[in-house]
């Protein structure tokens, strides 16, 4: 019985649509029933070996990829010996050069499997069958503009990445032979023009105006007419607390269930034209990587938002009202908690650079020294911020590591880690401490909304123990007067604290005992 279901199973005919529909599965389950039977099933997997290997050296272009799939199942499931896999290489490099001039994708195909057969035993030859896929992908760049030289250029900018790609895992000393380098230095440029002519092709998008008055006078309300500069600069840096992480997964989880655009493959471009991130499309509307792309683009319009309808307008009027010296900013962060001893000065500068608008020295400041505090707050937390390599060397971890540490979100809050990661470490977001970190911040990128948003950010994080220290202190002071209202343990808060109420990260407030 076991012997007829392996008849029966490849009896599926080798021709037409069968093959991809219904044919390829029916003979790898005959391969793998014959493969139980031992001894008895070699003459049957012989058998089957022989019908495909047929197949593969009577194969034509006009088979399309049945060829590749018939080579491929019985490379993996049959028995060929060295002489029979010479041929079926030869077979396949053969019909790869006679596709390659109509048929680019179907000639890519079949010399990726030829390489498969040839294994490691040829190097020679696997490098001239790698130079020969990477030129099939510049056939089909080319044919793309010819098709359609403006609408082209949006897709041949990804046949010349794979091109490129394919090139540089060849040998270097291949491709000096072979003048390869020169290849791929003309492929950049050719890349960097058809990415400014799809850069030039592509058509902004824009939504309705959204009315930022009752925001802008909002905030103006919120930091005006307070006689201590203290509280005025408490109620500056509490203007709005953390993103809600649960509340932005949900919302961009429902975004995906109404959209398609989750289908499709995207690409992130910086200024320069170099691409920074992808997205491969996907059909799932759950899928983890679609919702946090859609997360970071909410972080990123939050920012955008917040810095132009509240933190600006706010700050205008602060800065009008009161003054801030650089030593006034340097005595704030010895009094805080969240700076890390001897780093006072740096953050003070950074801080007091902000308040005078000069954001895009301000970030380069702050946010090396953001890191620094993120790995201090765990540290404090006996959390091991160290990576050690094979060789014993320890080294910090880079932000991103330390982000996605468990931890840091029970110290400052799910919120504040969505923000960093989306704001200073995701290609897709404005990367800012990438930027930063390599030389890449620009001046368009310094003096950004983002960039005023990440100042805002670390001034707000400063300022939260302070306030409380100060709140705190002015309870105990009323408590020890002798006024009615100190009998009832009422406290007379500031409007800073107000906002404070329950908005407070994590464990982050744990610190104040010992820093009081």
């Amino acid at each position: 019985m076991l012997d007829r279901a392996i008849d029966a199973y490849r009896a599926a005919p080798l021709t037409g649509d069968v093959w991809f529909s219904v044919g390829r599965e029916a003979w790898v389950r005959a391969f793998a029933l014959a493969a139980r039977r031992g001894k008895d099933g070699h003459s049957r997997v012989q058998e089957m070996s022989d019908a495909l290997k047929a197949q593969v050296l009577a194969g034509q272009v006009t088979d399309h990829f049945r060829t590749v799939g018939f080579a491929e199942t019985l490379r993996q499931h049959g028995r060929v010996d060295a002489a029979g896999r010479a041929e079926v290489c030869e077979a396949l490099f053969a019909l790869a050069e006679r596709a390659s001039s109509e048929y680019p994708r179907l000639s890519r195909h079949l010399e990726r499997e030829a390489l498969a057969w040839l294994g490691g035993s040829d190097a020679a030859a696997a490098n001239a069958a790698t130079e020969r896929i990477a030129r099939t992908y510049i056939a089909e760049a080319d044919a793309r503009i010819q098709t359609d030289p403006e609408a082209g250029a949006l897709v041949e900018g990804h046949f010349l990445e794979k091109a490129i790609a394919v090139l540089r895992t060849i040998p270097r000393s291949y491709r000096l032979d072979n003048g390869l380098d020169e290849l791929i230095d003309d492929l950049r440029t050719r890349l960097r023009e058809s990415r400014e002519s799809s850069m030039e092709q592509m058509m902004r998008i824009e939504s309705d105006p959204v009315d930022l008055t009752d925001a802008v006078s909002y905030a103006r309300s919120r930091v005006s007419g307070h006689a201590d500069k203290f509280d005025a600069l408490g109620a500056f840096a509490t203007l709005a607390p953390p993103i809600n992480e649960a509340r932005t997964r949900e919302n961009a989880s429902k975004m995906l269930e109404g959209s398609i655009s989750r289908l499709f493959r995207s690409s992130t471009f910086s200024s320069d034209l170099r691409k920074v991130a992808t997205s491969p499309g996907t059909p799932d509307q759950a899928d983890e990587n679609a919702v946090w792309v859609e997360m970071v683009r909410t972080v990123f319009f939050h920012a955008q938002l917040l810095g132009k309808g509240i933190i600006q307008p706010a700050q205008e009027v602060l800065t009008t009202e009161h003054r801030f010296s650089r030593q006034y900013m340097v005595s704030l962060c010895l009094e805080s908690p969240t700076v890390p001893e001897g780093h006072e000065t740096l953050w003070g500068d950074g801080l007091a650079l902000g308040l005078r608008g000069d954001y895009g020295a301000a970030v380069s400041v702050l946010v090396p020294q953001l890191e620094q505090v993120v790995r201090v707050m765990l540290r404090r937390h006996n959390v091991y911020t160290l990576f050690v390599d094979e060789h014993g060397v320890e080294s910090e971890k880079s932000l991103n590591a330390l982000l996605e540490m468990a931890e840091s979100e029970d110290i400052f809050g799910a919120g504040m880690v969505m923000e960093m990661k989306a704001m200073l470490v995701v290609q897709g977001g404005p990367n800012l401490r990438n930027d930063i970190a390599h030389g890449l911040l620009d001046d368009h990128s310094a003096w950004s909304y983002s960039a005023l948003y990440m100042w805002w950010f670390c001034l707000r994080l400063v300022m939260w123990p302070v306030i409380e220290m100060m709140n705190q202190a002015r309870r105990q002071a009323e408590v020890s007067s002798e006024e009615p209202m100190a009998t009832t343990g009422e406290a007379n808060t500031e409007p800073a604290a107000e906002v404070m109420e329950g908005v407070a990260p994590g464990a982050l407030m744990e610190d104040l005992d010992e820093a009081k």
